[in-house]
């Protein structure tokens, strides 16, 4: 959630889409950002994305083959850590320097489905890795935080380069995930809240877990929030 990636907050552009209605001022959008979110309807779809990466999980255990160690790859941004709370204190528009408070100093609550699904993972005998955006120098600040969230004793923690210099996350996503496999690990599931997490290679049980607070532009994708939510 840095530079050179672009964070553009739905709320803004369904404001400036020419498809948006003339009353869908950013008011009444972050609204509408924080009823989705209390209503539990927020909580309710991660819980259904994971109730089936659970079964998929199950069910590819029993596919590997070759003496391959099965590995599930995680996220952490919205996917594994909640960024929720500093979203709406800040109005869902974050400034660079806001998102590296947050990354450096503070502790953001577990994904609750998350960690279950960690810990489901880790009791089926699956490696669990993480693998982030965030830069490489927020690496002791990243492990503070996910154990104060609760995960315990993954299998790896990779992180952004602090010198990479391509426009696009993805390829680092995807060369992380390559060496995982090898080092002998067959990745049976991979989960995050944007494209860029699970662009590139095939993987059985890749799920997408609903963010409606903000995209990655490189990722090219419309608001999840806009297509689901009618706004009466």
């Amino acid at each position: 959630m840095n530079k050179p990636i672009i964070i553009i907050f739905c709320l803004f552009f369904l404001a400036t889409t020419t498809q948006a209605a003339e009353h869908l001022t950013p008011y009444f959008l972050k609204r509408k950002l924080v009823q989705y979110h209390d209503s539990g309807r927020y909580d309710h779809e991660i819980k259904h994305v994971m109730y089936h990466a659970k079964k998929c999980l199950v069910q590819q255990i029993h596919n590997i083959h070759d003496g391959k160690k099965p590995a599930l790859v995680l996220d952490i941004d919205d996917t594994s850590l909640s960024l929720y709370h500093y979203e709406r204190v800040l109005s869902f528009d974050l400034t660079q320097k806001e998102i590296e408070f947050i990354m450096e100093k503070t502790n953001p609550p577990a994904v609750p489905a998350t960690l279950s699904l960690y810990n489901f993972a880790k009791n089926h005998g699956i490696t669990v890795f993480f693998i982030s955006g965030r830069h490489e120098a927020w690496r002791a600040a990243t492990i503070r935080s996910l154990q104060a969230a609760g995960y315990k004793n993954w299998g790896g923690l990779y992180l952004r380069p602090d010198d990479y210099h391509e426009k696009s996350i993805t390829p680092f996503k995807s060369s992380a995930r390559k060496l995982l496999r090898s080092q002998g690990y067959d990745i049976i599931g991979n989960i995050g809240d944007q494209i860029s997490d699970l662009a590139g290679e095939g993987i059985q049980c890749a799920f997408k877990l609903p963010n409606p607070y903000y995209f990655i532009a490189e990722d090219e994708m419309s608001c999840p929030f806009a297509e689901d939510e009618k706004f009466d």
